[in-house]
C-alpha cells in the first residue's frame, strides 16, 4: 500500500507542474525560440541515452474545433501523416524511419485528444547527421505537407474503422454517453477524438484538406528536439528549414475553449453488459489558478503536492478497515476527464457490488471532515518528510532524465504554459519554502476546491448492467446528506516507539557466497532462508525487496500438465 500511495503522490506532483497562465523559461540548458511565423522550437543537448536523439512535434488542436460533419478528422489527419508526404511518400517515411532501427508503434507514434495532436520520432541515432535532417524534414512536412490524396484518403477509412472497434471498449462506450453530462453547455461532451463512423466511412476528401488548411498553421505548432545533438547547429538548420512555411490562406489560430463550473451537483450512472467492474468516480472541479511568477507557482504546486499526501495518507487508513466497500483507490489533482483547461481533484475506486453509494458516501466524508476540521501540524509534518524523500529522489534522478522525458515536459510547456527550470531549481525552491508551509495554508487550498453545496462536484459511475442496483438520485442524495452528518475532527494515529512489541530472536549468517557473474552476493542464514543481495548505482537511495516461496505449480510440476501450462497465456486473457 505505501508504495501505491508513493506513486500516487508522484502522480499529483507532475500533474501540478502545469497548465499555468504565466509561461517562462528559466532553464538556460534548452534553447527556445519563435520563428517569425510563429513556430515554437524548443531544443536541448542530453545523452540519456547517448549518442540518440528525440524529435516531437506538438499542435495546440484537436476534436474540438471540428464541426459536426468533420467529427474524426482531427483524428484522420494524424494518420494521414504517415501515409505520404510531399519528401516521403506513400508508406516510405515508415519504412525509412526502420532502417534507422525506429521501430512504428514503439519508437514512432502519435495521439490526438480533444485540444491537442503530437507526433514523436524517438531514439533516431544522432550520429548520423542525414538521419537527423530526414527526422527534421519529417517533422516540417508534417507541419506543411501532407499529400492528402483521395486514394491515400480511401485507403485509411478501413483502418480507422477498425481502430474503433477495438477501441469500442465498455469504458468508452459508457464514456461517450456520459459526455454530455459531464460537460454541459461545452463542446467538449459532443467531440470524442474517434469520432462518429458514418463521418469517417463518408466525408470528401476534399473536406479532409479544406479542415487541414484550415487549422494547420505554424502559430499552432511546436517543434521539439532533445538528444545527443549540437544545438547550434539544429537551430540554423530549423531556421532554414522552417521559416519559410506560410500559414494557409484562411488557417485559424486555436482558441483557449472554455469549461464552465456547473453551479450544480452533476451525477451520471452509467452501465454497460460488459462492464467488468464496479467503478465511483468522485471529482470536484475547479479553475486553474493563474501565477504571476515562478515562485508562485511552485507554492501552490507545494501546498497541492503536501494537500495530496495528506489526503491519500487518510484513505489510505479507510481502506485498510475490515470491511472496506472500496479497493484499488486513486488520488490526484489533474486535468478533468477529457479537457486541458480544466481541473478537478478526483477520488476513484472500484466497490464492492452492492456498495457503491456507501463508498461514495465514505469518499465525502472524508473530504468534508477535512474542509470542516482541516489538517493537523502532525499529518503536516509526516507529510514533509514524505515529500522530502520524494523530491531527494528526484534531484537524484536528474542527471538520467532521458531525452524523452524532457521532450514531453516541453511539450505540455508549449501547450499548457508553466515555469522550464531546472530540477535542481525546483527541487531547491521547494525545500526552502516547505517550512513556511502551515495546516492551514493547506486547509485553505483545500477549501477554494471543495464545495460542500455541490458546485462543480462530479459523481460518475462505471457499472455493470445487470448489477445496477442504484440510480443518480441516490448518488445525489448521499452526497448531501453527508452536509447533514455531524462530523468529528480527524485523529492523526502517530506511532510512538517500535512499531514490533517484542523483537524476534536473532540469527546469523551460516554462509556467504559470490555470485560473480550477476555481480551480487547471496547470504545463506542460520534458518535456512537464502538472500540474494546486490547493490545498483541506478536509483540511488532506493532499496527494493522482493520475497519468494515455493509452492503451487512449482511443487506439483509433472510432465502430464505442460499441455495444459503452455494454454495459460491464452486463456488468462479471458
Amino acid at each position: 500500500m505505501n508504495i501505491r500511495k508513493i506513486l500516487l503522490t508522484i502522480t499529483a506532483i507532475a500533474a501540478c507542474l502545469s497548465a499555468s497562465a504565466y509561461t517562462a523559461v528559466n532553464d538556460t540548458a534548452v534553447r527556445v525560440g519563435t520563428l517569425p511565423n510563429g513556430l515554437t522550437y524548443y531544443i536541448r543537448h542530453n545523452t540519456v541515452p547517448a549518442g540518440c536523439a528525440d524529435f516531437f512535434l506538438a499542435r495546440n488542436m484537436g476534436s474540438v474545433v471540428e464541426r459536426e460533419n468533420e467529427r474524426g478528422l482531427a483524428h484522420f489527419l494524424e494518420h494521414m501523416c504517415f501515409n505520404g508526404t510531399e519528401h516521403f511518400p506513400g508508406n516510405s517515411l515508415i519504412s525509412y524511419l526502420e532502417t534507422l532501427g525506429v521501430k512504428f508503434g514503439k519508437n514512432l507514434n502519435a495521439y490526438t485528444s480533444t485540444d491537442e495532436t503530437v507526433y514523436n520520432i524517438c531514439k533516431v541515432p544522432s550520429g548520423r547527421m542525414s538521419a537527423v535532417d530526414s527526422c527534421l524534414l519529417i517533422l516540417r512536412d508534417w507541419s506543411c505537407a501532407l499529400t492528402l490524396s483521395d486514394k491515400d484518403i480511401d485507403d485509411e477509412r478501413g483502418v480507422i474503422v477498425n481502430e474503433w472497434r477495438h477501441r469500442n471498449s465498455s469504458a468508452n462506450r459508457m464514456l461517450e454517453k456520459a459526455l454530455p453530462t459531464l460537460y454541459p453547455g461545452s463542446i467538449y461532451g459532443e467531440r470524442m477524438p474517434i469520432g462518429k463512423m458514418e463521418v469517417v466511412e463518408n466525408f470528401k476528401p476534399k473536406t479532409l484538406r479544406n479542415f487541414y488548411h484550415r487549422w494547420h498553421r505554424p502559430d499552432n505548432e511546436a517543434i521539439i528536439i532533445v538528444g545527443d545533438i549540437n544545438p547550434d547547429t539544429i537551430e540554423a538548420r530549423i531556421v532554414a528549414l522552417f521559416s519559410q512555411i506560410k500559414a494557409p490562406k484562411g488557417a485559424r489560430k486555436a482558441a483557449a475553449t472554455t469549461v464552465p463550473v456547473s453551479d450544480n451537483l452533476i451525477v451520471s450512472c452509467q452501465t454497460d453488459p460488459e462492464q467488468p467492474v464496479h467503478m465511483v468516480q468522485l471529482h470536484f472541479r475547479h479553475d486553474t489558478p493563474d501565477y504571476n511568477s515562478e515562485s508562485d507557482e511552485i507554492r501552490a504546486a507545494l501546498i497541492s503536492d503536501l494537500m495530496l499526501n495528506m489526503l491519500v495518507n487518510r484513505f489510505d487508513e479507510l481502506e485498510s478497515e475490515p470491511d472496506c466497500a472500496f479497493h484499488h483507490m486513486g488520488l490526484g489533482d489533474r486535468k478533468y476527464l477529457m479537457s486541458r483547461p480544466a481541473r478537478s481533484l478526483m477520488i476513484r475506486g472500484l466497490c464492492q457490488a452492492g456498495r457503491e453509494v456507501e463508498s461514495l458516501t465514505a469518499w465525502y466524508r472524508e473530504m468534508k471532515r477535512a474542509y470542516d476540521y482541516g489538517f493537523l501540524p502532525s499529518e503536516l509534518e509526516h507529510a514533509k518528510a514524505q515529500l522530502s524523500e520524494t523530491l531527494g529522489a528526484e534531484l537524484r534522478k536528474a542527471s538520467r532524465k532521458s531525452n524523452s522525458d524532457y521532450a514531453r515536459e516541453y511539450v505540455r510547456h508549449y501547450l499548457d504554459g508553466g515555469v522550464i527550470s531546472s530540477v535542481e531549481s525546483r527541487v531547491n525552491a521547494k525545500t526552502e519554502m516547505m517550512p513556511e508551509i502551515t495546516a492551514d495554508d493547506i486547509t485553505a487550498a483545500l477549501r477554494s476546491i471543495v464545495n460542500p453545496s455541490g458546485r462543480g462536484v462530479v459523481i460518475l459511475s462505471y457499472m455493470p448492467e445487470e448489477e445496477n442496483n442504484f440510480d443518480e438520485d441516490d448518488m445525489r442524495a448521499a452526497f448531501h446528506s453527508v452536509n447533514d452528518l455531524a462530523l468529528t475532527p480527524y485523529v492523526d494515529r502517530v506511532v510512538d516507539g517500535p512499531i514490533l512489541e517484542s523483537e524476534p530472536q536473532r540469527g546469523e549468517i551460516a554462509r556467504i557466497d559470490s555470485l560473480g557473474r550477476f555481480d551480487a552476493v547471496r547470504y545463506t542464514l542460520s534458518n535456512g532462508i537464502t538472500v540474494l543481495a546486490r547493490r545498483s548505482p541506478v536509483t540511488p537511495g532506493q532499496v527494493l525487496v522482493r520475497a519468494l516461496s515455493p509452492g503451487g505449480l512449482s511443487m506439483q510440476y509433472t510432465d502430464s500438465i505442460v499441455p495444459s501450462l503452455k494454454m495459460l497465456e491464452e486463456v488468462i486473457p479471458i
